[in-house]
């Protein structure tokens, strides 16, 4: 992309960047890790602030954590179309953190921007993570999406399967970072399964797929950083696109399965596909015959994927 020298200058000085996220520490998970990753990352040049939902009564409502201002919208068990007025009162009531900002970048939630579209729309840029639900998407969530695409500035895709779902065409194409972690040198046994216990994360056929081949299988659904637990263990059943790489990172077999085609090709056409194993069948045979030679190259592709490669995504978007 070419980039004008005032463009280079705007990025000489630190600048006020607005995360717009549902759901943010210390809530547990792909899209918090990310943020607060780039955070980490970024945050000796840039400030932050984050807008999230206060999704336990329990937390404060505004709290600075290592230099990061974090607000939380109370919806007291709103109903979600409920909670859409509640979000857009409290930022309205609030605007003066939308109107300061110098960037504003949304995860996922474009709805809560769309009062202050005709302000900030050239400030305003967007991420989309996953996939909604368990099922490939519905017209109006493709709606959506690509209504976000034309009304931001623009939009990094996590994974290459948002072009062919939702005809989102992205600026940038990335499927996020992972720390630099240690591969381990002690015998392994057993599998761990990270993830959600819904039907997509196939909770339920990886403990078929574990009784079958007798592997003692351990499972961390709401574990905080459960990612550092892999190490110990022989196999990775996970299918999120950061418990991939941090399974990838510490040279442990992952084992994916999917049960529609959404899921299908968003692990097939992730540059790492062929250094997994995908199924989508628990009786199958050859699940577990990764090679030496795929694991060594797995890895080799998740060392490239850093949190400054991903910031460096992050700023050449911003200068768009």
């Amino acid at each position: 992309m070419a980039q004008s020298s005032k463009q280079f200058n705007y990025f000489s000085n630190q600048m006020k960047v607005l995360f717009l996220t549902r759901l943010f520490f210390p809530h547990v998970g792909g899209v918090e890790r990310h943020i607060s990753g780039l955070i980490n990352t970024l945050s000796k040049k840039h400030k932050f602030t984050i807008i999230t939902e206060q999704f336990s009564p329990d937390l404060p409502r505004h709290e600075v954590i290592k230099g990061v201002s974090i607000f939380r919208i109370p919806l007291a068990n709103a109903s979600e179309k409920h909670k859409k007025w509640l979000i857009w009162k409290w930022l309205l009531k609030n605007s003066y953190l939308i109107f300061s900002a110098d960037i504003i970048h949304i995860h996922d939630v474009f709805f809560w921007i769309l009062p202050f579209l005709l302000f900030t729309r050239n400030r305003i840029f967007i991420t989309f993570h996953g996939y909604e639900g368990v099922n490939a998407p519905v017209w109006k969530q493709k709606f959506w999406h690509k209504l976000a695409e034309r009304l931001t500035r623009g939009n990094i895709c996590i994974g290459d399967f948002h072009k062919k779902w939702y005809g989102t065409r992205p600026d940038i194409v990335s499927y996020g970072a992972v720390d630099q972690i240690s591969t381990p040198t002690t015998k392994r046994a057993g599998a761990i399964f990270i993830g959600r216990p819904t039907t997509d994360a196939g909770l339920e056929e990886y403990k078929k797929l574990a009784k079958i081949h007798k592997i003692k299988l351990d499972i961390h659904t709401h574990t905080p950083n459960a990612a550092r637990l892999i190490p110990r263990y022989k196999y990775a059943f996970v299918s999120r696109y950061l418990a991939i790489l941090e399974a990838l990172i510490t040279k442990t077999p992952v084992i994916v399965h999917y049960n529609n085609a959404i899921k299908y090709d968003y692990l097939a056409l992730a540059p790492f596909a062929k250094f997994i194993s995908q199924f989508n069948d628990y009786r199958l045979a050859d699940v577990f015959s990764i090679t030496p030679d795929k694991i060594q190259k797995g890895y080799k592709w998740a060392r490239e994927q850093t949190w400054a490669k991903l910031a460096g995504e992050y700023e050449t978007l911003w200068q768009k």
